[in-house]
C-alpha cells in the first residue's frame, strides 16, 4: 500500500514542479519582452545637453535614493503658497565646488522660501491629521521677518545611531550660523547690527548695509559618524568659503524683505 501510495505521488509532484518551472520560465520570458518594448523614458534636458548636476533627481540619484513623491498639494497648501510666496523643495540645487569625501554634507540652495522635504509628507493632495498643524507652521514662519530660511536633515546609510544623527546635526546647524557671522550675517541671513560684534558686522555683505540672504539652504548630513570627527573651526571655515563665493552671489538680494519671486 505505502509503494503504491508513492507511486502515484511521484508522478503528480513531478509534473507539478514541471508546471511550475515552465511557468516561471514563461513569466520571466514575458517581463524580457515587455522591457524590450518598453519605451524609452523622456528626459527634462534635450539631447547633448548633458545632466542636471544639482536637481533634486539627481541628488537622489548619487545617494541611491528612489523619490517616488511629485510634491502635489492639496488646495490649503496651494493657497498658504500662494499667500507667503513657499514652494515645493523640488527647486533646491547643489552649489558646485563641495568636497563629499572629506565634508559629509551636502549644501543645497533655492532662490525662494520651500517646504521642508520631511514635511511634504504631510502636505500632499490628501489631508491629513497633522495637515493642518503644518499649515499653521508655515503661516506663522512667514509673517516673520526670516529672509533665510535653513533646513537640516540627515539620511544616514551607515545604521548610525538616532542619537549620533541628531548631534550631527545641530552641530552643522551651529557651523552654520557661526559661518553666516563671518559673512557679516545672522541666522536668518540678515546684516549684523552695526554696534555688535565690530569686525563681524563691518565684513557684512561687504559692507552693505542693506544686502540680505533671501531664499533657502538645505544641509543634508549623509555621514553623521564622519561629520563628528571633523575640527568644528574647520567646518566652520569651509561653510564660510561657500557662503562667500557660491551662497552669496545666488541668494543676495538688497534690502527691505528681500527680492521675493513672483507669484
Amino acid at each position: 500500500m505505502t509503494r503504491s501510495a508513492l507511486g502515484r505521488w511521484y508522478p503528480l509532484l513531478h509534473l507539478s514542479r514541471t508546471t511550475w518551472s515552465s511557468g516561471t520560465s514563461r513569466c520571466h520570458s514575458q517581463r524580457g519582452v515587455a522591457s524590450a518594448n518598453r519605451p524609452p523614458r523622456s528626459s527634462s534636458k534635450p539631447k547633448g545637453s548633458g545632466e542636471d548636476v544639482g536637481s533634486i533627481d539627481w541628488i537622489h540619484r548619487q545617494i541611491g535614493y528612489e523619490d517616488t513623491n511629485d510634491y502635489t498639494t492639496g488646495l490649503k497648501v496651494r493657497e498658504l503658497s500662494r499667500k507667503f510666496n513657499i514652494h515645493p523643495p523640488i527647486g533646491l540645487r547643489l552649489i558646485k565646488g563641495q568636497n563629499f569625501e572629506k565634508y559629509p554634507v551636502r549644501v543645497s540652495v533655492c532662490k525662494q522660501h520651500t517646504f521642508s522635504m520631511y514635511h511634504m509628507k504631510y502636505l500632499g493632495p490628501t489631508e491629513q491629521p497633522l495637515t493642518d498643524k503644518f499649515i499653521s507652521f508655515y503661516a506663522a514662519k512667514g509673517r516673520r521677518d526670516q529672509p533665510l530660511w535653513c533646513y537640516v536633515q540627515r539620511n544616514a546609510n551607515d545604521e548610525t545611531r538616532v542619537v549620533v544623527q541628531s548631534t550631527a546635526g545641530r552641530r552643522v546647524r551651529a557651523a552654520f550660523i557661526a559661518a553666516l557671522r563671518i559673512n557679516g550675517y545672522d541666522k536668518f541671513g540678515r546684516p549684523l547690527p552695526q554696534e555688535s560684534d565690530g569686525e563681524e558686522a563691518q565684513r557684512a555683505a561687504g559692507g552693505d548695509r542693506n544686502r540680505q540672504l533671501y531664499g533657502t539652504i538645505r544641509l543634508n548630513v549623509f555621514e553623521p559618524k564622519k561629520l563628528m570627527q571633523l575640527d568644528f573651526q574647520e567646518l566652520v571655515n569651509y561653510l564660510a568659503e561657500h557662503i562667500k563665493k557660491r551662497i552669496e552671489p545666488t541668494l543676495g538680494t538688497g534690502g527691505g524683505a528681500g527680492e521675493r519671486s513672483p507669484r
